[in-house]
């Protein structure tokens, strides 16, 4: 007989242990009312973690609410476990912006030095005319020299 109640005892206490380790939040049975406001307190959550067109302080409202009425009808958090709808959104817009910054700046770059070797050609052309001119006038000055020297007359050609 003793044997008998103490297995009876260990069994009631492992029942009554993996009883009350699990979920303790029971969800209660809801009328048709009840089960239409935790319905749009969930959508309620869901348009504060997707809409991007809300403000921080509307955001927050519309959480604090959705979370009250949920916890006040027994229902689980529609809060999600990992990062929001809309953050995941952001993050994804904040990596595009910096690639098309990262393209722009790249390309601006390139410009630039595009740019930069059209004003050396520019350069570089410039300085050959005038490498040409000075030769010109070089080699005028030094023929009129010589025809000076032998005619004594100065000409130009």
């Amino acid at each position: 007989m003793k044997t008998k109640n103490l297995c009876i005892n260990a069994m009631l206490e492992i029942l009554l242990f993996f009883g009350f380790s699990g979920n303790l939040q029971a969800q209660k049975v809801l009328n048709e009312s009840e089960t239409r406001w935790a319905l749009e307190a969930q959508a309620e959550m869901e348009k504060a973690l997707n809409d991007p067109a809300l403000t921080d302080q509307q955001r927050m409202e519309m959480v604090e609410h959705s979370t009250r009425v949920l916890k006040e009808y027994g229902q689980p958090s529609a809060f999600p476990d990992d990062a929001i709808p809309l953050k995941k959104q952001t993050d994804a817009h904040f990596e595009q912006l910096k690639t098309n910054i990262s393209e722009l700046s790249d390309w601006s770059l390139n410009l630039e030095f595009q740019t930069l070797d059209q004003k050396n050609k520019i350069i570089n052309s410039m300085q050959i005319s005038m490498v040409e001119e000075q030769i010109k006038y070089t080699i005028r000055h030094s023929t009129s020299t010589c025809k000076t020297a032998k005619t004594g007359s100065f000409s130009f050609y």
